[in-house]
């Protein structure tokens, strides 16, 4: 069910087991492989189904250090969150990206590449990807269809949300783990 909070009450509450805050990539697969818990799960999202521009303005902000992107202009504040706007690469994240660098501040990660594998076939199949041999083939983004153009950077986002989705479950539900294999 979609509720539009502008068409709430005011001071309406809504009771849940379960706040997701952001409707991206992450946050969708999150509340995906949630649905079937038990738990009543609320998705949050700052914007609504398409794109509005006071909302995308809250994203405006001064950049410090290296040069980037506008904040309101490389992020995106509609349900689907940047994935509306990626470009077509989807790969899962090497050993060197959990790595700590000594010459690269604030990187390395708590946990191995390894623990991620055995989310990949899980997630390639929760955002249509085709997958062989456990691993997500490359295909050439010209061949992708607009539907998986528009999530193909996704898998990237859920492999990192993988461990953490599953940290989620076992704690919500007291089991030891949360099964992530299974379909929803």
């Amino acid at each position: 069910m979609l509720i539009d909070a502008r068409s709430v009450p005011t001071a309406a509450e809504f009771s849940c087991d379960l706040c997701v805050v952001g409707a991206g990539p992450a946050g969708i697969a999150i509340v995906d492989r949630l649905r079937d818990s038990g738990l009543a799960v609320l998705l949050l999202e700052s914007g609504g189904l398409n794109l509005e521009l006071p909302t995308q303005a809250l994203y405006r902000g001064e950049i410090h250090g290296h040069d980037y992107f506008r904040l309101d202009a490389c992020r995106w504040r509609l349900f689907g969150g940047s994935s509306n706007r990626w470009g077509g690469w989807c790969r899962p994240l090497e050993a060197i990206d959990f790595a700590r660098r000594e010459w690269l501040p604030y990187s390395g990660w708590p946990i191995e590449a390894e623990t991620l594998q055995p989310y990949h076939a899980d997630a390639a199949e929760l955002f249509e990807l085709p997958i062989e041999d456990q691993d997500v083939a490359l295909i050439p983004f010209t061949e992708w269809a607009p539907h998986e153009r528009a999530l193909a950077l996704a898998f990237a986002a859920f492999s990192c949300m993988a461990t953490a989705c599953a940290a989620a479950c076992a704690a919500l539900t007291s089991a030891t783990a949360c099964d992530l294999s299974s379909s929803a």
